[in-house]
């Protein structure tokens, strides 16, 4: 089922794959409750692993949003 959607000669996904409408309250779903038996559960338990609670947004690493340091030297 995955590998039939690969691109062709490749082994990546579309970059559309995982654009699919996900059902109300899918932030609150156990990952456990989708059938992965068919294309759209999978996908929609891929979604639910990788759904970053933090901020709302999608993330595949678990990582703490970036910081930005400055530093100045002053030379006399």
């Amino acid at each position: 089922m995955i590998v039939a959607n690969r691109i062709a000669g490749a082994t990546a996904m579309p970059a559309s794959f995982f654009s699919i409408r996900v059902p109300e309250g899918f932030t609150q779903m156990n990952a456990n409750s989708f059938d992965i038996t068919t294309l759209n559960g999978y996908k929609e338990y891929r979604l639910e692993q990788t759904w970053d609670q933090r901020f709302g947004t999608l993330s595949t690493t678990g990582e703490q949003p970036r910081l930005i340091q400055f530093s100045a030297r002053f030379t006399f």
